[in-house]
């Protein structure tokens, strides 16, 4: 991973050796993440249309030190395949978030009411 400038060693104040990631590793490693959590969102639309919990390991609330860019590109994604049967979900979710990512869900939420 190294070799493919996924990862980098730098030094820390000490001198001592750590493992990071570079721009394209950090960009792979959210995409990634991303990805799992999308296939998180699309087992959980039935069930939340059905009236269950919602109950995603991503939530502020589960996960407060979460990478905001890889949020915002679940929603991008989500923005692209959702359809009315995930208003429950999103509106549930839309409950359960910060000012900012409410307002990122907002207009998905928003297109997918006026049918568009």
């Amino acid at each position: 991973m190294i070799h493919e400038k996924l990862l980098r060693i730098e030094r820390n104040r000490e001198g001592l050796p750590l493992l990071g990631y570079t721009a394209k590793g950090l960009e792979m490693a959210k995409g990634y993440v991303m990805d799992r959590w999308l296939e998180e969102v699309r087992g959980q639309v039935e069930a939340v249309a059905g009236g269950a919990e919602l109950k995603l390991s991503f939530l502020m609330a589960e996960s407060p030190q979460r990478n905001q860019e890889t949020v915002e590109m679940l929603v991008e994604s989500m923005a692209r395949e959702a359809d009315a049967t995930w208003l429950p979900l999103l509106r549930a979710w839309r409950a359960a978030e910060t000012k900012r990512l409410r307002g990122r869900l907002r207009p998905v939420i928003e297109r997918l009411e006026r049918g568009d």
